[in-house]
């Protein structure tokens, strides 16, 4: 294990953000889908099998050292146009099965509730994002590898990664805790303000029942 600085690359926009993105939640998700193609029985229990070093809080709560992505911005948040169409053979099945009702006996896909949606995303464009973390190279390298994009909306094309590099840095410089730390946390970092926020610790970040009093960046 070696202080690392994991950068993606980017070469379309990132949808704009409501949370960080976390490079143990990537690599935890990179790790389970592997775990998936491999027929394993239970592939998230293989989320706690990460190439990265833990840290153990004094109460016994641990992490990853693995920071968030922290990006390189380019231009101003922009709004993105995005239409839909409903799947209209979908649609009929479920009217004929009773789970849909309608007035008419025809599906209108230019008014009423099938027609076409709108929605404006806010996406900006990144020259690159890195996270810094303590971790096995070659092995983080090769999950990696499973990566495509950064961010949400990734049918669209947003987020896309062109190349990742991962370069050793000096201990000093690794910032691998500026990422949410558990609430009795000893780790001096003098670069970073934290303040007390409901946060889940480890992947996966969307689970909200996992969720506890933590240390979260705010500067």
């Amino acid at each position: 294990m070696q202080p690392l600085r994991i950068t993606a690359i980017l070469v379309r926009p990132v949808l704009s953000l409501s949370h960080p993105i976390m490079l143990d939640g990537l690599l935890a998700a990179a790790r389970v889908k592997r775990a998936e193609m491999d027929g394993h029985p239970d592939p998230w229990s293989v989320q706690d099998d990460l190439p990265l070093a833990r840290y153990e809080s004094p109460s016994g709560c641990w992490i990853w050292k693995a920071s968030a992505f922290v990006p390189q911005p380019v231009s101003e948040h922009l709004p993105l146009l995005q239409t839909s169409r409903h799947n209209l053979a979908r649609m009929a099945e479920d009217i004929e099965d009773g789970l849909v009702r309608m007035r008419k006996a025809k599906i209108n896909p230019a008014g009423g509730m099938f027609r076409s949606s709108y929605e404006y995303l806010r996406v900006q464009w990144w020259q690159q994002a890195y996270a810094d973390c303590i971790g096995d190279r070659a092995a983080i390298a090769d999950l990696l590898q499973e990566i495509t994009h950064l961010g949400g909306r990734r049918s669209l094309g947003l987020g896309e990664v062109r190349q990742w590099q991962i370069d050793p840095i000096d201990a000093e410089s690794c910032l691998w805790m500026r990422r949410p730390m558990p609430a009795d946390s000893d780790v001096p970092a003098s670069d970073i303000s934290y303040a007390l926020a409901m946060q889940t610790l480890r992947p996966p970040y969307w689970r909200k029942t996992a969720r506890q009093i933590a240390l979260v960046p705010v500067a």
